[in-house]
């Protein structure tokens, strides 16, 4: 007979429960998007939420073909007008209970797709510029560069440097700007390091690269980055 272990007893039950809610959760969403389907129901609906069912289809028809900020689906449903704010509100409302928008995921997602192609920075700003707010860009960012530490912990020195994303999409950066550049030429080296700052890449980074690795002409195209 198996031994009884309370702790397993524990978390089985809250898995149990969780998924209960969750089976809930989804029979919930299923009757209020089945709802204005229903004729007689729609005959009954007053003109306020005949509007608010128009405007949750139209934003799950939005979110159909990308992910969407908050803000940028607000945006877009402001800018059909036949919406009211309140209206609005109340869609936005029910698509973050039901997690059809999360700026946090978002957030995680991008970073994903484009830790390896931009800086930090960069990708910070085009997270605010998309409306996410701070704190949720900072919580994604730091969570994102937890989870590429600990990928890597056991990794030798050198070997998380050259996974590092950071230093990844700065090489990339050297690779793309440089060519057709004379980088034995002061003023076209200055020209490229403004180029990566205005980039988001840090000063001491760049100098770092620009120092510790040798440039090669080849093809007549200018010069290409060559790791030691």
């Amino acid at each position: 007979m198996k031994e009884w272990n309370p702790e397993e007893f524990l978390r089985e039950q809250a898995e149990r429960k969780r998924n209960i809610e969750e089976e809930k959760k989804s029979m919930d969403l299923e009757k209020e998007l089945a709802a204005p389907l229903n004729p007689l129901r729609r005959e009954s609906l007053s003109e306020e939420e005949r509007l608010y069912n128009r405007c949750k289809e139209r934003s799950l028809y939005l979110l159909t073909g990308a992910a969407k900020t908050e803000r940028r689906l607000r945006e877009k449903l402001q800018k059909s007008e036949h919406y009211t704010e309140e209206i609005i509100e109340r869609t936005l409302s029910f698509l973050k209970e039901y997690d059809y928008i999360n700026d946090y995921r978002y957030c995680m997602q991008y970073l994903e797709e484009n830790a390896h192609r931009r800086s930090a920075k960069d990708m910070q700003s085009k997270l605010y510029g998309r409306g996410v707010d701070g704190s949720v860009i900072r919580e994604a960012m730091e969570d994102f560069q937890r989870k590429h530490r600990e990928e890597v912990e056991e990794s030798s020195f050198e070997e998380q440097r050259e996974t590092d994303p950071e230093r990844i999409a700065l090489k990339r950066w050297l690779e793309k700007k440089s060519r057709n550049m004379d980088l034995s030429d002061w003023k076209e080296r200055q020209k490229l390091t403004a180029s990566l700052l205005r980039k988001g890449f840090s000063y001491s980074m760049i100098q770092e690269y620009l120092q510790q690795e040798e440039w090669e002409t080849i093809n007549n195209r200018g010069y290409i980055f060559k790791t030691k």
